[in-house]
């Protein structure tokens, strides 16, 4: 199991994807006020060895 904790030198995508994924699980009302959809999901790039793979097992 990995942890945002175990993601370092990421800090500022660990939040943006802690925005884009948990923030429509957790509070679906916020797009629904806003009469937007949340996002179906995410894509992450880069060239290899940025920590993708370890961020999107922390999000899972």
């Amino acid at each position: 199991d990995v942890t945002y904790s175990d993601v370092g030198g990421c800090k500022e995508q660990i939040e943006k994807l802690r925005e884009v994924v948990e923030l429509p699980l957790l509070h679906p009302e916020k797009f629904v006020n806003l009469g937007i959809e949340p996002p179906k999901g995410v894509l992450l790039y880069g060239p290899p060895g940025t920590g993708k793979t370890l961020c999107a097992r922390a999000v899972a």
